[in-house]
């Protein structure tokens, strides 16, 4: 299940406005999760390490995601076998198939690091930049209504608009890793899945609970 949990964070908005790039205002929460819990190794993926509580995060914010999709849905203005049919479609993976994307993303990361493909913050920067630009040309109301719902959105979400903004840029800065990749190696996107599965096979992983390596 393909990074569902990046994709659906940005569904809503597509975009990133200037506004998130703002500091967190003193007081509002610290991001906790993004802490590692160095005790409780879940996986282990060529010697790097990622913890339980990356895989606990990522889950609950994909809870919470689903459930905001399913609140924009339901208040939309469509028909109500509209509103089944993509409800439907908003589904909240396992943790095992969470682990698994997160494992897919280390191994996308070692080898852009290794063929040099990262991007860098200039280019994210430029990313965003850009962005906003083709913002600022649409019409004020229209503004007015995206930075409304971008807002309730990442409310809803539990997120200050620094940890929005980063999420953000994490998925970006994944999608220009793999299109970076996929680009220097002449693959089609199909061709790339295949080449990401085979990172995974020939990577040595460990997993904590025996009972994962069975995946």
């Amino acid at each position: 299940m393909k990074k569902i949990v990046s994709m659906l964070l940005l569904v809503v908005t597509g975009i990133c406005l200037t506004a998130c790039n703002a500091s967190t205002p003193a007081g509002e929460r610290e991001n906790q999760s993004a802490i590692p819990d160095l005790t409780k190794i879940a996986v282990v993926v060529n010697s790097e390490n990622i913890y339980e509580n990356e895989v606990i995060a990522e889950y609950e914010l994909l809870l919470a995601i689903s459930e905001e999709n399913r609140k924009i849905v339901n208040s939309s203005d469509i028909s109500d076998e509209l509103k089944k049919e993509m409800t439907s479609r908003i589904l909240v993976p396992t943790k095992e198939e969470i682990l698994s994307d997160l494992i897919e993303s280390r191994l996308l990361t070692q080898e852009a690091e290794k063929r040099n493909l990262v991007p860098t913050d200039a280019e994210l920067d430029d990313y965003f930049a850009q962005v906003d630009k083709g913002l600022e040309a649409a019409p004020e109301e229209d503004v007015a209504n995206v930075m409304s719902t971008i807002n309730e959105y990442r409310e809803g979400l539990g997120m200050s608009e620094q940890e929005y903004h980063q999420r953000q840029r994490e998925v970006i800065k994944e999608a220009m890793m793999r299109d970076k990749l996929r680009n220097q190696l002449n693959l089609t996107d199909s061709d790339m899945d295949g080449y990401l599965a085979d990172l995974k096979a020939s990577a040595v992983i460990s997993y904590a609970n025996a009972d994962d390596e069975s995946r």
